[in-house]
């Protein structure tokens, strides 16, 4: 049962109401991706290939920043994946690079993770 109570009063909608914007948004924009997307005869023409991998790295530039202010510890899941990376990609390339990589910032992650004392 998902209800938010405050007091005696419980909000279905503080779920609800957030989960169908969000629904709705999600659903209109893959709808208006995959149409432009068949309109578009060479997105490498027009440069849209790049879009995402400017993106990715705009946001870890951000993502890293951030986590240095706070600890490079925070980086080290990060760096360990992109070295990962480097060696899977020379010694088997093809999309086990990335699954590679993914496993290895998990276990990285959770060695580097403290849980605190309960009391």
């Amino acid at each position: 049962r998902l209800v938010y109570s405050s007091g005696d009063i419980q909000h279905a909608g503080v779920m609800l109401g957030p989960s169908l914007l969000s629904f709705t948004g999600w659903v209109t924009a893959t709808g208006l991706g995959f149409v432009s997307g068949q309109a578009l005869a060479n997105p490498k023409a027009l440069g849209l290939d790049f879009v995402v991998v400017a993106f990715c790295a705009s946001a870890a530039t951000v993502m890293a920043r951030n986590a240095a202010a706070k600890s490079c510890r925070l980086l080290m899941p990060a760096a360990a994946a992109a070295l990962t990376i480097m060696v899977v990609d020379r010694l088997a390339p093809g999309p086990w690079v990335i699954i590679a990589a993914c496993i290895t910032a998990i276990i990285v992650g959770a060695l580097q993770f403290q849980a605190e004392p309960t009391s």
